[in-house]
């Protein structure tokens, strides 16, 4: 995923798409990133275009083996979540484990937490709150000039860690496309290190 975003940035589109699609096939949670990095692809329509191809022929070699073998559909079902996964959490120190405690491991995210809404619901409606306001600041960066380095690694940082403290079903694992995204800006000078520190 963080190849993906660097070829992108680097105008390496139809490469950037060939990457998104091996980050999807490998970790299906990486299509959340989807629409921050469709803003980034959005000044450039071309862009958008190369990068589809690139996806959509990765994901066609990919998959076609299995399709000739008659084995897609339990191929595909690898990509559904199971009721194992159905959980508050499994060992993530987040926003869920502050809440509820060491046993958020054993209680179901489908269960009602607040006005009848349920944990995961909750979880949902934190995660997109982050999603669109990072989306329109990093909308508002487009607009007034050429995103940096700095920019483009900062919101998908911020938006990783806001989809590991509060989403459900949650491993420790999950803040990896936090560190992933963040880890860099410390090379970026002290306004990067501060940034990372307090994220």
């Amino acid at each position: 995923l963080i190849a993906a975003v660097a070829a992108i940035l680097f105008e390496r589109a139809l490469w950037g798409g060939v990457l998104l699609a091996l980050a999807v096939l490998c970790k299906p949670q990486a299509v959340i990133f989807f629409p921050l990095i469709l803003l980034l692809l959005s000044s450039h329509p071309k862009n958008i275009l190369l990068t589809a191809a690139g996806g959509i022929a990765t994901t066609a070699v990919i998959i076609t083996p299995f399709w000739w073998q008659g084995v897609i559909e339990k191929v595909m079902g690898l990509f559904v979540v199971q009721e194992l996964s159905n959980r508050i959490s499994w060992n993530a120190y987040n926003f869920w484990w502050l809440v509820v405690g060491k046993d958020a491991w054993n209680i179901s995210a489908r269960d009602p937490f607040l006005f009848s809404l349920s944990y995961r619901a909750i979880g949902i409606v934190f995660v997109a709150f982050w999603l669109v306001s990072c989306a329109v600041w990093f909308w508002g960066v487009l607009r007034s000039k050429r995103p940096n380095p700095e920019h483009v690694l900062l919101v998908l940082a911020l938006f990783g860690a806001a989809f590991f403290l509060f989403a459900t079903g949650m491993h420790e694992r999950y803040s990896f496309a936090f560190l992933g995204f963040g880890i860099p800006l410390i090379f970026r000078g002290k306004g990067g290190i501060a940034i990372y520190a307090l994220s």
